[in-house]
Formats: C-alpha cells, sequence, structure tokens
C-alpha cells in the first residue's frame, strides 16, 4: 500500500468526504468534489469512503501561502467560515504510511479549532480492504456526538 490520506466530517447530521489532493512538493489539500451524506445513509457514506481510498490523492499544484484557497468543507456545509464549521463538527484525518492506516481523530483545542488527538489513534493493517475500513469509519462517525 503506497501513502495516503483521505478526510471525514460530520457535520450536523450530514457526513462529508472531500477529495484529498497531494500538493506537489508534499501536503494534503481538500479540493472538489465532495461527497455530501446524510448520517442516516450508512451504505452512501461506506461507499463514498471506500471510493476515496481505492481513488487515491490526485496531485495538485502546490499552493502558496498568500493564495491559499477557501476550504470547500465551508461551501460544501453552507458555513460562512471555518471556524463556524470547526465549532458543530467533528473530524477524522486518516493516512496510511506504507504499512498501516492511522485513524486521528480530532478535538477542538482551546481556541476551538480543530486539533489531531494523538491520545486516540486507532491503526489497521494498510492491506485492510477499503469497505472494511470503510465501515469502520462509518462507525466512528455515527457514533460520536456533535456539539450544537
Amino acid at each position: 500500500m503506497k501513502h495516503q490520506s483521505f478526510l471525514v466530517v460530520r457535520f450536523k447530521n450530514r457526513v462529508l468526504i472531500p477529495t484529498q489532493s497531494r500538493m506537489e512538493g508534499g501536503g494534503y489539500l481538500a479540493t472538489n468534489p465532495v461527497a455530501g451524506h446524510d448520517i442516516s445513509d450508512e451504505q452512501g457514506i461506506a461507499r463514498s469512503i471506500a471510493q476515496a481510498i481505492v481513488m487515491g490523492n490526485p496531485v495538485v499544484p502546490h499552493t502558496s501561502r498568500g493564495a491559499w484557497p477557501e476550504s470547500v468543507l465551508i461551501a460544501a456545509a453552507g458555513m460562512k467560515s471555518q471556524a463556524a464549521l470547526e465549532r458543530c463538527s467533528a473530524t477524522w484525518a486518516v493516512g496510511c504510511d506504507g504499512t498501516q492506516w492511522h485513524i486521528y481523530p480530532a478535538k477542538p483545542n482551546a481556541k476551538g479549532k480543530w486539533e489531531m488527538d494523538a491520545t486516540k489513534v486507532e491503526t489497521h493493517p494498510a492491506d485492510i480492504p477499503a469497505e472494511q475500513l470503510a465501515e469502520r469509519m462509518v462507525e466512528l462517525v455515527r457514533n460520536t456526538n456533535i456539539p450544537d
């Protein structure tokens, strides 16, 4: 399994799975298209996550700090700002380092911004079937309480 990354965001009763693009020179950027599902559509969520795994990370040009685009998640969630989205959502960054998948849940930091919670990282073998990893992600998303 190669290095790979994807992102899952639960916003109220919706689940957003953006395309996770790899920038030339390193780093990842959430890009369009963004798959969106109602939390009750567990099969659709699992299917979109499995597709993200199979698709991998398309390569996009590196974006300079001054030209950084607005998050595609803001528009997909219908929010006015990243801060507003972060206050009422939960997110998981999922990445494969070539030997294991790592699921990093985020927690709000003191300023209310998303911060990966290294104390709750979950690992799975790199050769886990995409559908099985997707099912685990659906379980995590379903069982997470979202702040109002």
